[in-house]
Order: structure tokens, then C-alpha cells, then sequence
């Protein structure tokens, strides 16, 4: 194997067509075109370069001290006018939009690269990631913050569960995948899913006229919802909460009942 191009800490990585972009401490930046012979590049910075990712053709990488800096081939950089000197930990693409956060609440977003606008998040506390689900945008950072925004303007905090603070997050499915501290990681449904499809309903009588049902339910992975109940499809009772774990999409679930007829109906939380 080549001996290694840097000792510095690498933290970012991205993608343009055969080009793969790696930066990292003292301003260091890693070329490669097929991951085994490496060039080593100097970045107009000194700090170190957090995140990279690749956007309209170029590269955008961001890192300490407000740095912005953006290449067309990963070996030529520009510094860009950021506004801050706060760390921008992260930033990220979706289509046609960057989108950049950071120290003390930092959110900055550009539609080229070069021209950057500051939101206001309302927090002091790290963000470290941010993505996209259906139509929302989300954050996530220190001490469980999540932030959420329509139209990457206004931002409103969203309840958690955790105290611990999030990395990493992801858009998978209609769903918001966040991991970070101690091995935690947090999944909320965003985008409703349809209801769950009903593939097998056995029902068995015994003796003292106890009734079992034996369901099976095929969906997506993920999904959650309630088996509710009716003796006349006009009143309902809430059934268990079930969850559709397995890989495959499918559940089993069974129960008892005395009544004579029942009517039952999936329906998604």
C-alpha cells in the first residue's frame, strides 16, 4: 500500500464524477481518481476542513473559523464570503441548494456556492447535520436539538427524546434517521406511509367458544400502526401499537376475543 499522504485528521469526504475529495486538519486536502495513488493539496486556511461535498460541478468544503472555500477540480481552491467566524461544521447539497451549519447555532444556506445567506435558528447550541424529509428540512446538533423548517427561513425546535447530543442525520423512506452519543439512534416517521395491506386473517373457534385470530400484515419496514376494533364499524375501539421490524415488511399478530363478530382495521400512527 502507498505510505499514508498526510498525518493530519481527516474528516471530510465527497464525489464528483471519478474525482474524490478528502479534507481534513491544517487545511489539507487529498485527491485521488481510482483511491490508490493520492496528491496532497494546501487549502487557503490553516483550520481544519470538516466537511466537503460536491455541487453544480465543484466542490464546497467548510471548516473553522467561517471558512468557505470551493475548487472546480479538488485541487484549486477560492475562499468564499461566509459572514461568520463561528466553525461551519458540516454542509450539505440537495438539488439545487447548499446547505451549511455549525457553531452557535449556525445555519447558512447559497443556491451557487459563492453567495451565502444567514438564517436565523433561534439556538446557541452545535448543529452537525442537516437533511431533507418530504417537504421539510431538518437539523439536528448538541444535546438533542432537532430543528425543523419549511422553507430554510424560519426554524422551529422540535421535541426529543434525548439528551444526548446527534451527528449524523439522514432522509430514508419518509422517515428521519439521527444517530449520535453512546451508540443512540433516532427514527421518526415524517411522511406517512399508506396503511399497512392485510395478507392473512385466520380465525379459530375452541370448544368453550373462545375466538383466536391470527393476522398477518405486509407494509414497509418501519411502519407503524394500530390494530382497532369494531362490533359494528361504527364505534372503535384503539387496538395495540404495532411496529413492521422485520426487513421484510411483514408482521404476525394474534388475539382473543368472545365476540361472536368483529370488525378490525389497520391504522397508521
Amino acid at each position: 500500500a502507498d505510505p499514508k499522504p498526510t498525518e493530519n485528521d481527516l474528516q471530510g469526504v465527497a464525489a464528483l464524477g471519478e474525482m474524490c475529495v478528502v479534507t481534513g486538519g491544517k487545511g489539507t486536502v487529498l485527491t485521488t481518481s481510482d483511491g490508490k495513488q493520492w496528491s496532497k493539496h494546501q487549502a487557503p486556511t490553516t483550520g481544519i476542513l470538516t466537511s466537503v461535498e460536491a455541487f453544480n460541478g465543484r466542490f464546497v468544503a467548510t471548516g473553522e473559523d467561517g471558512v468557505i472555500i470551493t475548487s472546480p477540480n479538488g485541487a484549486d481552491w477560492a475562499g468564499q464570503t461566509s459572514g461568520t467566524t463561528e466553525w461551519i461544521y458540516r454542509v450539505r447539497a440537495f438539488d439545487d441548494q447548499l446547505i451549511a451549519v455549525g457553531q452557535a447555532g449556525t445555519i447558512l444556506t447559497s443556491a451557487n456556492g459563492e453567495n451565502w445567506a444567514k438564517r436565523e435558528s433561534g439556538t446557541d447550541r452545535w448543529l452537525n447535520d442537516v437533511t431533507r424529509v418530504g417537504d421539510a428540512w431538518y437539523v439536528v446538533g448538541a444535546n438533542g436539538m432537532v430543528l425543523t423548517s419549511p422553507d430554510l427561513e424560519s426554524w422551529q425546535a422540535k421535541g426529543t427524546i434525548t439528551g444526548l447530543s446527534l451527528y449524523g442525520a439522514l432522509a430514508n423512506g419518509g422517515q428521519l434517521l439521527s444517530v449520535g452519543l453512546e451508540g443512540i439512534i433516532l427514527r421518526k416517521e415524517i411522511v406517512a406511509r399508506t396503511s399497512p395491506i392485510l395478507i392473512r386473517w385466520e380465525r379459530a373457534v375452541d370448544a368453550d367458544g373462545e375466538v383466536t385470530n391470527k393476522f398477518g400484515f405486509r407494509g414497509f419496514p418501519g411502519q407503524r400502526f394500530s390494530l382497532d376494533r369494531s362490533p359494528d364499524l361504527k364505534a372503535w375501539e384503539p387496538g395495540p401499537d404495532l411496529e413492521l421490524l422485520d426487513g421484510s415488511g411483514v408482521l404476525e399478530y394474534s388475539n382473543t376475543t368472545r365476540a361472536e363478530r368483529e370488525f378490525y382495521r389497520a391504522k397508521l400512527r
